[in-house]
């Protein structure tokens, strides 16, 4: 599959699951950084756009691109760094 169609998927599930209403504040955090992430735009940018620190963009960013998209789902992990 195409790297575009890839990311175009990955940031219209992400676009879901920020709209449903009852997912906890931070998994709709993460999905945020996370679609900012593959929309190109760097840790700062992300960063600044959602008033956290870039270590909390780069950790999720890194998160994501070891463990897969679900682990933005993991209630109660920690963002310490």
């Amino acid at each position: 599959m195409p790297r575009r169609n890839l990311s175009l998927q990955l940031t219209n599930e992400l676009d879901r699951w920020i709209k449903v209403g009852s997912i906890p504040q931070q998994v709709a955090l993460r999905a945020r950084i996370v679609r900012q992430a593959a929309e190109g735009a760097s840790d700062k940018q992300i960063a600044h756009w959602l008033s956290v620190h870039p270590r909390t963009v780069a950790l999720w960013r890194q998160r994501v691109r070891a463990d897969g998209i679900g682990c933005v789902w993991e209630v109660g992990v920690s963002t310490k760094y």
